[in-house]
């Protein structure tokens, strides 16, 4: 007999859906079906941590969100273009990354076996890695297994993680938490051939100081923030702030707010009936045109298609819990004050 936990997590869902990661998901443009997008296999509350299995497609576009993304192929490579670079794969190598860089399967055999994990990026950040791998991963670098260490059980590890995952017990979610840090920390490590030295302090500190000025935005981002605002939080000098914040993510703090606002106005365009203007005002745009240079920009579309092309694939409002006029609320309640000098 299956078990109830293999099986919730190895279905599939054939509609492209929402996963809230970090609070800022970028979602494909509309031609676009990743198998990632399996609302049959959520985000559990308890750890915030995904793990399933399934087979790949190729991806028709590039796409990106805040997690660590780990993956495993059991029985033939996988190709990628990541960051627009062609990475090849073998069978199973276990291979991280930053899933913020544009990454893009394009050719994965029919029915390979599969493995994912999402670790969201706070999460990563908190276990504090040697600070050179950190640096290395958030700038592009994949980490990838040693072949030498190809004897490792990962889909082993993996298979567990995922059953054990879609629990609700609050423990076995601490033990995966702590068994992924440990397989991350020896991929960094083998990864980098060991040549990462002493950690500095200092190295820490600016990883520290990056991921609290991420997850400020990730909060704050619907409301007229500023990069002084931003800044305080640390606390640091504007100037030093943004340049420590692109040295460390790879992104500026400008991009960074812009993909949260976009990435929640993916989610009221799908999951709400709120009109184009006011969803603008909801996730914090101060000007229609920003917003729609910025929605074509990072989804390919206007946001008038994107909603129409997603409309037969996903729940209705009703549906997916979400009711028009607590929308309409929230969306006059997150409205950013007129004249405001936010981004």
């Amino acid at each position: 007999m299956v078990d109830a936990r293999d099986r919730k997590c190895t279905l599939r869902s054939t509609a492209i859906q929402l996963l809230h990661i970090s609070g800022c998901l970028l979602l494909a443009p509309p031609t676009f079906q990743d198998p990632q997008m399996d609302m049959l296999t959520p985000r559990n509350d308890v750890s915030m941590l995904a793990c399933w299995h399934g087979t790949p497609t190729p991806m028709d576009r590039a796409h990106r969100h805040d997690d660590i993304e780990v993956n495993l192929s059991t029985d033939s490579e996988l190709v990628y273009l990541f960051g627009g670079r062609r990475m090849v794969v073998p069978p199973g190598e276990l291979v991280a990354f930053w899933a913020a860089i544009p990454h893009q399967l394009i050719e994965a055999r029919p029915l390979t076996p599969m493995y994912w994990l999402n670790v969201p990026l706070r999460t990563y950040l908190g276990w504090r890695l040697p600070s050179a791998g950190v640096r290395a991963l958030l700038r592009g670098q994949p980490m990838r297994a040693d072949p030498r260490e190809y004897h490792r059980d990962d889909a082993g590890l993996l298979k567990s993680w995922q059953l054990d995952l879609s629990t609700d017990d609050a423990e076995l979610h601490r033990i995966c938490q702590i068994e992924i840090e440990a397989r991350l920390r020896r991929l960094t490590h083998g990864s980098l051939g060991g040549a990462l030295g002493s950690d500095e302090p200092s190295g820490h500190r600016s990883v520290e100081h990056a991921a609290r000025m991420a997850e400020f935005i990730a909060a704050h981002f619907r409301e007229p923030i500023t990069v002084e605002h931003i800044a305080s939080v640390v606390p640091l000098h504007p100037n030093y702030a943004m340049s420590l914040f692109k040295e460390v993510l790879g992104t500026t703090i400008n991009a960074r707010i812009t993909q949260c606002r976009i990435a929640e106005s993916q989610r009221l365009l799908i999951t709400t009936e709120l009109p184009i203007s006011e969803i603008i005002s909801a996730v914090g745009f101060g000007s229609q045109s920003s917003f729609y240079s910025s929605f074509t920009e990072l989804c390919g579309s206007s946001p008038g298609t994107y909603r129409r092309a997603h409309r037969s694939n996903t729940p209705s409002t009703e549906v997916a819990g979400v009711d028009p006029a607590q929308a309409r609320a929230m969306a006059r309640r997150t409205r950013p004050v007129a004249g405001s000098d936010g981004i």
